[in-house]
């Protein structure tokens, strides 16, 4: 019996061997596992290859005549299926022993391998879900059509968990064509939830001159504080050498939070605007906001630091040490929960295969060779392109909303630019990386000594205590190291780390070969010529770092996965759209169209059990369902 985080239960078998045969042996096999075995039932698996087995006429004709010869002997063979196995079986359910864990570790490689396909994955798992979501409302409020390309979307991310795709185990050609289908799927939920937010949109009139609309939709079921990113173009070219700045004011006329960075053109012209505020949004509904140009002499310099400098966000200050590019302290409430310099890019041993399937590496990934460092000043500005030099760790964004700091390190010929961002409204702070690698069969992760504590992460709609012995262990969104309390990363497409007494690793990347399958003991690869290895080259790789509980850190995920949608335009409607809807005490993992009608998937991703409430007051629905810890619950319109 395997015992879910929910206390639900199956029925299941884990199987003994391998489940395939080679050509023309699978009566031999059989013929083996029914002396050695003394089950009865007996379960056996068979087939040709190793995606699930191919059946072959000389297979089934072996297997017939074996199956008449045991008939002899008063037994009886018979090609079957799981349902009728279980059939035969379901009279030892209550003496089946109760597995009440993940059924791990297998070949830890593969929670890290090509990164490229997980980062792209879960960028198309979290697209649907919201693209389902915001379709959804569009369609229950009568402005459009619920939209049938959505299935196809979903079998694209279904054929991306096949499995030696998702967990980076394929050839190069597997790799590109996967991604070529995650795009296709992500192109498909680009064009829907565009539709879908200006239909919404359409619901809006705005009339005011002499100003820029924002229009921002809110994927929550629930009003929350959140940073908007918005680029749009000025309504004419600033030739003049002063600089146009924005106010931003919510529907209220309440001027809000707000700075102007760097725009993603690189046209030197004050005409593109990429505008950053902080403001409250109303729940499964757009909000909007009016921005008021105003002119300042020069786009705004920020100073160069020497030293340590703390950066103040809602609840903690952050310490960066602009001679070395690293964070030496991290303080929430006035406890620190850094013991050293930390978010340090460091370099593994590793060797060909991706699956990583000799025993030491089920122990332990590999031993740190070395560590990226801040680059010279000289080497820095070469590295980002600049004819001037400037220094290797820096301010680029700074206002009312945020810091941002960037810093360039490099290990051998490869380098990393590392960007932390401290936004004053909210607690913790975001690092990214963007990663040029060059090194091949290794691995390269983040290292970050914190107090000793409890490795956890949050598994499939569940959370799992994880190992503390410096082996590599796999989750999904968030993972930290808690006493009660303690230091957690929100991912958005990392699924590996590991921990060690002091120290939590987040796992970004490997270098082997492409499908490099260790047999026996020959040698992986040919020695003959220049042989690929995955993740070589450009990936980027980002994590919010806060404190709190557990609990915490999946409410923390959840906000994270659902990102406002922004853009400027002058809508033509003529109404005051309200919220559509508020879930409370629950997240809503997914709405949809389904043959019964809208269904929305509950969840309670806390540990112990809590009410959801879930109120659209359009449809007249005020409903309230409990749910266990890690309890799923469904609602049909």
């Amino acid at each position: 019996m395997w015992k879910g985080y929910d206390g639900s239960e199956i029925y299941v078998r884990r199987h003994f061997e391998l489940y395939n045969s080679p050509l023309g042996k699978a009566a031999e096999k059989i013929e083996r596992l029914c002396r050695e075995r003394s089950e009865s039932p007996l379960c056996i698996l068979w087939g040709v290859g190793n995606h699930g087995g191919g059946p072959s006429e000389k297979d089934i004709s072996d297997i017939d005549a074996l199956a008449a010869n045991l008939c002899e002997k008063g037994d009886l063979l018979i090609h079957s299926d799981p349902d009728r196995y279980f059939a035969a079986v379901s009279g030892k359910r209550g003496s089946a022993p109760v597995v009440a864990r993940s059924l791990r570790h297998c070949n830890t490689g593969c929670y890290s391998s090509m990164s490229a396909v997980k980062s792209a994955y879960r960028k198309l798992e979290r697209e649907l879900f919201l693209t389902e979501k915001i379709c959804s409302v569009a369609s229950l409020k009568g402005l459009m059509e619920y939209p049938s390309e959505l299935a196809q979307a979903e079998r694209d991310m279904l054929f991306m968990q096949f499995h030696d795709v998702l967990p980076g185990t394929v050839i190069k050609q597997v790799e590109t064509a996967s991604l070529r289908t995650c795009d296709h799927a992500l192109e498909i939920l680009a064009r829907l939830k565009t539709r879908a937010y200006f239909a919404l949109c359409n619901e809006i009139g705005f009339s005011e001159k002499d100003c820029y609309p924002v229009l921002v939709y809110n994927p929550l079921p629930y009003a929350a504080q959140r940073t908007v990113e918005v680029e749009f173009q000025l309504a004419d070219q600033n030739w003049e050498d002063n600089f146009t700045y924005m106010h931003v004011f919510d529907k209220e006329g309440k001027k809000l939070p707000s700075q102007i960075e760097k725009e993603s053109s690189n046209l030197n012209l004050d005409w593109r605007k990429h505008v950053v505020f902080n403001a409250t949004l109303e729940p499964c509904s757009v909000n909007v906001f009016v921005l008021r140009p105003y002119k300042v002499e020069t786009r705004p310099q920020y100073p160069h630091v020497a030293g340590k400098k703390t950066f103040y966000t809602k609840d903690t200050a952050v310490t960066v040490d602009f001679g070395t590019g690293l964070i030496t302290s991290f303080v929430k409430d006035g406890t620190e929960y850094l013991t050293g310099s930390a978010f340090v890019p460091a370099v593994y041993s590793d060797n060909e295969d991706p699956w990583a399937m000799s025993p030491a590496q089920d122990k332990k990934l590999g031993e740190k060779i070395g560590e990226f460092s801040l680059l010279s000043p000289e080497e820095g500005s070469v590295f980002s392109g600049v004819k001037t030099v400037i220094p290797s760790c820096r301010i680029i964004e700074d206002g009312d909303v945020r810091t941002v700091v960037e810093a360039v390190f490099g290990y051998g010929l490869s380098r990393c630019l590392a960007r932390y961002t401290f936004n004053r409204s909210e607690g913790g702070f975001t690092v990214s990386y963007k990663v040029f690698f060059s090194e091949k069969d290794k691995c390269l992760k983040v290292e970050i000594p914190v107090k000793k504590g409890t490795f956890a992460g949050r598994q499939a709609f569940g959370r799992e205590v994880l190992r503390d012995n410096g082996g590599e262990d796999v989750f999904s969104d968030w993972c930290g190291v808690f006493d009660g309390i303690g230091l957690y990363a929100i991912n958005d497409g990392t699924y590996s780390g590991s921990y060690d007494k002091d120290k939590l690793c987040l796992t970004l990347l490997r270098t082997p070969a492409y499908t490099g399958h260790p047999i026996n003991d020959r040698d992986i690869l040919r020695s003959d010529r220049y042989t690929d290895r995955i993740d070589i080259g450009e990936r980027d790789f980002r994590f919010r770092m806060d404190v709190g509980s557990m609990n915490d850190a999946e409410d923390a995920c959840v906000v994270a996965a659902s990102q406002p949608t922004a853009f400027s335009f002058f809508p033509r409607g003529g109404g005051k759209p309200q919220p559509f809807m508020n879930v409370s005490g629950a997240e809503l993992v997914s709405m949809r169209k389904t043959e019964k009608g809208y269904e929305l998937r509950l969840y309670n991703g806390h540990d112990e059990a809590r009410t959801a409430h879930v109120v659209i007051p359009s449809l007249g629905l005020d409903k309230q369902m409990n749910l266990k810890g890690f309890e799923f619950g469904t609602l049909v319109l």
